[in-house]
């Protein structure tokens, strides 16, 4: 039956080739030398030729017998639809031609003959005219003999991995392919070979190509035995094939092109499922699938990342955020992470030898990987010195260091912590997108601030307090201190750094608090409670209007409560009877400084009763008066009074000490029910106010009258300082004016009041 069937195939190919009629030629029966070629396909029967160039489609379902207008019988094929071009066909002589054999309905390609052979796809080229044909046959009756493996390897593949149109090896080979009829056995003649096992041999595809090798082994023991050093398609081709071959060599003996081991050696369970058997093979076009499971090494994640065919390039936690290319060779320390890897790792040198100070289970001291620690690609981050464990910093010693203010200045703890060796960062840095009360409520001070930036300086055995550095990054604190900031190592006392100092430009600096005192500033500890030094003028550099003196001698500014800058404050009573007004605190203009919660029994407003507003020098005559006893909180604050205790101002670390005075006004617009607000109809709804109006002031339209007439009360959330010019606008305080901060006032009526009272200029 085979022999019958193989020898039907071979008889319908040569009818279908000779001795029939064709359709006409699409072309000159012959080529031009120098300008095309001729190309022909002999109608084959039961597949369809088809070429990329030239619209070559030509396959017959059948053949059928028909009589010519002369009464001759001839054989004529039955065309699969719009299979009906088989040349010949002009192919310009500088175009190569490329033919596929596709097989039709239950059958399979066999092979290919005249000027194509093989059973792969056949490229034609320039020179004389060519013709082709294409043999076909039901799948399993037989196939050309094979003599070269890149012919039947290929065949053989596409049966084990259910190709379509594949043959059906055991149809003629028999079952296990020990052979029947006149189909030999394959496995006599692999074993002539000297394979042994070879359907269970992983090097009989790839691999090691040894006496060894090819006598059978346990491919988890000899893992390097069983990977390309070749690729399949070179081994049945003879033709290179790197993309496939790749690197794995290298990571299955742990050393890579350029002799250099990085790791110890990787099973093949580590990108693979490992194959019990030939149901892996998929087909001889099928590329090896790569899983990336980590299998192979224990301590690995169990999901190592993704392979990009494509590309052939690894995105894996083994080679961090590097993605080498499987083709590639010579991978060096660098070439996965960075040498050193940055922030906030620390600043070491960038030759492998600096490593081994922090990784010495990792890495030697002349710089070479530790293989048989295996601790490098393990999947842990290994760490050998002396701190308190983690990573980063933490390894070599305490993060921050438990010793003297450390802490103060820097309490980031765990994921919040980023700082690292040289870094000159400021909470606000670290959280650019935070809120006062989001951020974290501690300082972030880098470790740079206090200690050199200069990576060499970095684990040099020695301890530094370096306050003033000509390469400190500009803008950063360091870059504000005095060239003569230093520390003082006998008291333990800072002096001129900008940390502790005025805040404001030509800054006054102050000595820290000894560094092991554990003592804690207050409000007044580095500027003034308020600041309170003499303004330079409207929109200078040094302008102030916190608290100054008037041309009177009296003190103004922004303190204690409405009703204005130099009438007496209306806050608690203060201007007699039925008077009362909001505090103004610090609050009030710096609400992304101060802690919201640092409140009164009120819960709401912002309570620092430290404040000092009683200036030196002014008119003598003030200083008897009860005006300017009812400067200080404390003339009301204090003693027996519950209602109105005692209590020191607290900042959030966010916004202060960050290099920038800002300025964000109180943005919140209702007032809750407190006790001591105006009773109705004239309880305040925002939370400024003011009562009892006097005269007839210009309000801006947003400014809320009590049901009962007396009572004013708005919001500062349309509030807005620039501080290119120091102005600000939308403050209902001062009513249409916009203000510029420092200008001086001017007891003169006409120019002290008439900047806010418009509606006074007549």
């Amino acid at each position: 039956m085979r022999r019958n069937a193989f020898a039907w195939i071979v008889l319908l190919s040569t009818a279908v080739a000779c001795g029939r009629n064709e359709r006409p030629a699409s072309s000159s029966s012959e080529g031009v030398v120098g300008v095309s070629y001729n190309v022909t396909v002999r109608t084959p029967v039961g597949g369809i030729v088809a070429s990329d160039v030239g619209g070559i489609s030509c396959g017959a379902s059948a053949m059928t017998t028909v009589r010519d207008a002369n009464g001759v019988l001839r054989q004529v094929p039955v065309y699969y639809p719009g299979a009906d071009r088989c040349g010949p066909v002009a192919i310009p002589w500088s175009q190569a031609v490329v033919l596929t054999a596709t097989p039709q309905g239950d059958n399979a390609f066999t092979s290919w003959s005249g000027d194509c052979g093989g059973n792969g796809t056949c490229t034609l080229r320039a020179g004389a005219d060519k013709t082709v044909m294409a043999i076909f046959g039901p799948r399993g009756s037989g196939h050309p003999n094979y003599l070269s493996p890149a012919d039947h390897g290929p065949a053989y593949l596409d049966y084990l991995g259910k190709v379509a149109g594949a043959l059906n090896c055991p149809s003629c080979h028999g079952a296990s392919l020990s052979g029947a009829g006149i189909a030999p056995s394959c496995h006599q003649c692999h074993a002539q070979a000297g394979w042994t096992g070879w359907q269970t041999n992983c090097s009989f595809c790839h691999g090691a190509r040894t006496v060894q090798s090819k006598a059978g082994y346990d491919a988890a023991a000899h893992g390097a035995w069983s990977a390309p050093p070749d690729a399949l398609s070179q081994r049945l081709t003879g033709t290179a094939a790197p993309a496939r071959t790749g690197a794995h060599q290298a990571h299955l003996l742990g050393t890579n092109g350029a002799g250099l081991s990085l790791a110890g050696p990787f099973s093949c369970a580590t990108c693979h499922a490992v194959p019990a058997d030939l149901g892996h093979v998929r087909g001889k076009s099928a590329r090896a699938q790569v899983t990336l499971a980590g299998a192979g090494q224990a301590s690995l994640p169990a999901s190592l990342g993704s392979y990009d065919a494509a590309s052939g390039t690894c995105s894996t936690y083994c080679h961090g955020p590097a993605q080498p290319a499987w083709s590639s060779s010579g991978i060096q320390c660098g070439s996965c992470h960075a040498m050193p890897p940055p922030d906030p790792h620390p600043a070491v040198g960038s030759a492998p030898a600096g490593c081994a100070g922090c990784h010495s289970k990792t890495v030697l001291a002349d710089g070479t990987i530790d293989i048989a620690g295996g601790k490098h690609v393990n999947g842990v981050l290994d760490f050998s010195g002396g701190g308190t464990g983690g990573s980063g910093c933490a390894a070599c010693h305490g993060y921050p260091p438990t010793t003297g203010a450390h802490a103060a200045h820097y309490g980031l703890t765990t994921a919040q912590a980023t700082s690292g060796y040289g870094d000159t960062k400021v909470l606000q840095d670290r959280f650019p997108d935070a809120t006062a009360t989001t951020a974290p409520a501690v300082y972030g001070f880098g470790c740079g601030q206090c200690h050199p930036v200069d990576p060499a300086k970095h684990m040099d055995g020695k301890v530094e307090v370096v306050l003033y550095e000509a390469a400190a990054p500009a803008g950063s604190l360091k870059a504000r201190n005095a060239t003569t900031a230093t520390y003082d190592k006998a008291s333990g006392t800072c002096s001129g750094v900008y940390c502790h100092s005025s805040g404001r430009q030509g800054a006054q600096f102050v000595t820290a608090p000894a560094w092991t005192s554990g003592a804690h500033l207050a409000c007044n500890g580095c500027h003034d409670n308020p600041p309170r030094y003499t303004s330079g003028g409207a929109g200078s550099a040094t302008a102030n209007s916190h608290v100054n003196l008037a041309d009177d001698g009296f003190e103004f500014g922004h303190f204690a409560g409405l009703i204005g800058p130099w009438l007496a404050s209306y806050h608690g009573g203060n201007s007699g009877s039925g008077a009362d007004s909001a505090p103004i605190t610090c609050q009030t203009c710096h609400f992304e400084t101060t802690d919201p919660a640092n409140t009164g029994p009120s819960g709401f407003y912002y309570l620092d009763t430290t404040g000092n507003y009683q200036l030196p020098g002014g008119d003598p005559y003030r200083l008897s008066g009860l005006w300017y006893q009812r400067l200080q909180c404390t003339s009301c604050h204090g003693g027996t009074n519950a209602k109105a205790p005692l209590k020191t101002g607290k900042v959030l670390p966010l916004r202060h000490v960050n290099g920038t005075r800002d300025v964000a006004f109180d943005p919140r617009t209702t007032l809750p029910s407190i006790s001591w607000l105006p009773a109705a109809p004239n309880t305040p709804t925002q939370p400024y106010w003011l009562m009892p109006i006097v005269g007839s002031p210009d309000w801006p339209a947003y400014v809320t009258r009590s049901p009962g007439g007396q009572t004013i009360s708005f919001s500062l959330s349309r509030s807005r300082y620039d501080p290119a010019t120091k102005t600000c606008t939308s403050v209902a305080c001062h009513l249409a004016e916009n203000p510029v901060w420092g200008t001086p006032y001017v007891s003169a009526y006409d120019q002290a009041c008439y900047n806010c009272h418009v509606e006074l200029i007549y």
